[in-house]
């Protein structure tokens, strides 16, 4: 998952200098396309044995910050 999405429900940051915050709401939404059952992100911890739809619910849980 890179930097786009973590542990805890949280996603990468939108809110610095030369940020994408549309982009990461589209990749966001690519990735909950898919069934994962382990997340690994680019920073912090490896999580394994994820809910069903974690990353889409993430997604939109985030989706009105990401504009």
């Amino acid at each position: 998952s890179g930097d786009v999405v973590y542990a805890d429900y949280a996603i990468g940051r939108f809110d610095l200098y030369g940020a994408d915050a549309a982009g990461l709401k589209e990749s966001l939404m690519r990735l909950g396309e898919l069934e994962v059952d382990i997340l690994l992100p680019g920073h912090n911890q490896i999580v394994k044995g994820l809910p069903k739809g974690y990353i889409l619910k993430t997604a939109k849980q985030w989706e009105p910050y990401l504009k």
